[in-house]
């Protein structure tokens, strides 16, 4: 079996390494790839500009220059969500990856001891085969489960950041809207 170990963004330790080798020696023959992603520095970069968002006051709100500002950050929110989406990609195809395993593993395990059975000339019952198939695949399904969980936890942040961003894009039309019907009255003090 080949494994390679990588890691975005960064190295594995020793550590890590021993700990991911450990692991693949569940997984059935064949080459893998494995990898952990580092959505701490998105998710770092996202939460500042969401709490700058969410706690704005309304003297911040009236300020003229309020409407550049909210359009940097939103162009940074955009810029780290993309970050976010990509790592969010790739974490679905490792979760889909760990479940085909878990999969195989099971199916594996089932064919195995059938046949072993048979060999014997024994009764092959399904219900005790796949408790014990259920048995050897464990590791293979606390991997699914964590990568599982891994990929929801980073989806929901996903989808609450991308929503604030739905609600900055709003702010800053209403924003230019009335930014334009001050300056159609012939008024050029922009007061907010």
């Amino acid at each position: 079996m080949t494994v390679t170990i990588e890691k975005q963004n960064g190295a594995f330790t020793e550590q890590s390494k021993a700990d991911w080798q450990a692991f693949a020696r569940f997984l059935p023959d064949g080459c893998y790839t494995l990898a952990a992603h580092d959505c701490a520095g998105a998710i770092a970069a996202i939460e500042p500009i969401a709490a700058w968002f969410n706690t704005a006051s309304e003297t911040e709100r009236s300020d003229p220059a309020y409407l550049d500002r909210l359009l940097v950050k939103s162009n940074q929110l955009a810029f780290y969500l993309l970050r976010l989406a990509q790592e969010l990609g790739a974490m679905y195809a490792e979760r889909s990856g760990a479940e085909l395993q878990r999969k195989r593993g099971y199916n594996a395990a089932l064919f195995r001891l059938r046949k072993e059975a048979g060999e014997r000339n024994e009764k092959f019952v399904h219900a005790v085969a796949e408790v014990a198939a259920e048995n050897e695949v464990a590791d293979l399904k606390a991997s699914e489960v964590l990568a599982d969980s891994i990929w929801e936890q980073t989806r929901l942040y996903y989808g609450a950041a991308r929503d604030i961003l739905q609600r900055m894009s709003q702010e800053i039309s209403n924003l230019k809207a009335h930014r334009e019907a001050y300056m159609k009255s012939d008024n050029t003090n922009f007061p907010g």
